[in-house]
Order: structure tokens, then sequence, then C-alpha cells
């Protein structure tokens, strides 16, 4: 059972990964973005270099850098301790703490970090979590959108889609 409490993100200001992104447009939820966060971010570098073939104009978001010492401090520093993130990453974890947003992000690795820089975040399935929590789709559009995302090019653990499902007792449609 999962021990999330999805409405907690409503409202919340975030900075979105380019992951994120792309499962949304490929399962046509973009928009929900827009209905969960009071404010949405995506690092400019990501919309330039990772989001060429997503219709951005669905939702409104600022694009955003790195604007402060701390947060260049911080870029450094994740540079230094996590070779194994891209500049992409560094950038997006950069801008949460500086600005304290919510992450969101579907990687394991930048979630690590997350929690060890106490970093709130989510991911596509929180999104949709909240969306029905709060009321803005109803169980049966919860149920679609969770069979569009296993049936997209988004890699979720198997084990992590069927907590999900449990959660929220969504049956798997036959295709």
């Amino acid at each position: 059972m999962l021990s999330v409490k999805f409405a907690a993100f409503f409202r919340e200001r975030v900075v979105v990964d380019a992951n994120v992104l792309i499962d949304l447009a490929e399962i046509d939820a973009l928009q929900l973005l827009n209905s969960v966060f009071s404010h949405v971010s995506i690092p400019e570098s990501i919309v330039q270099f990772e989001l060429k073939t997503i219709d951005l104009t669905q939702i409104r978001y600022s694009a955003s850098n790195i604007c402060t010492k701390k947060g260049y401090k911080l870029f450094t520093e994740l540079g230094k301790h996590y070779r194994g993130l891209s500049e992409f990453d560094r950038t997006l974890l950069s801008i949460a703490i500086e600005n304290g947003f919510l992450c969101v992000t579907n990687e394991k690795p930048l979630r690590k970090v997350c929690n060890e820089y106490q970093i709130k975040y989510t991911g596509t399935l929180g999104i949709l979590g909240c969306c029905y929590e709060v009321g803005i789709i109803a169980v049966e559009e919860l149920a679609q959108f969770v069979d569009k995302l296993e049936a997209s090019s988004c890699y979720l653990h198997s084990d992590l889609v069927k907590q999900f499902r449990d959660e929220f007792g969504l049956q798997k449609q036959a295709v």
C-alpha cells in the first residue's frame, strides 16, 4: 500500500523534468499540470534541448534558470558528488532548491538526491493521483490514464504501477 496522500501536492509550485512532460504528452494529459499546480516551471535548457517534439503551448509555464549563488554552488556540488547526474538533472535540482519548488520527476537517481537534500518530489503517478483525490478527474479517467501510461514509452516499475492500481482499485483494461 502506498503511504502517499497525493492531494498534499495540490497547488504547489513545481519544477518539472522532461520525463514527466513526455509521459503526460503521450497520454494527452499535459493540461493536468495547470489544474494541479499553482505554478509550473521547466528549466530553459530542458525546453530548448529535450522537448523539441512536445507541444508545450497547451500549458502555462515559466522557463527557468539557476539565478542565485546558492543555486550555482549546488549545481557545482552535485556535479562533484553525483557524477551520474546530467547537467539537466543538476539544473532541475538546483532550481527546485533555490526556489523551494516541488521537484517533479520519475528518475530514481534524482529522487535519491531529493531525499538527501530534503526536497519534496512526485512524478507522473503522483500528478494523476492528486488529480483524482482533489476531484479533477473521475476514477474512470484515472484508470484510462494509467492504462495509456503503461502502453506508452514511460518506464515505471511494474510493482509501483500495481501498488498505484491497488491503492485506487483500478483494474487493468483488456486491450
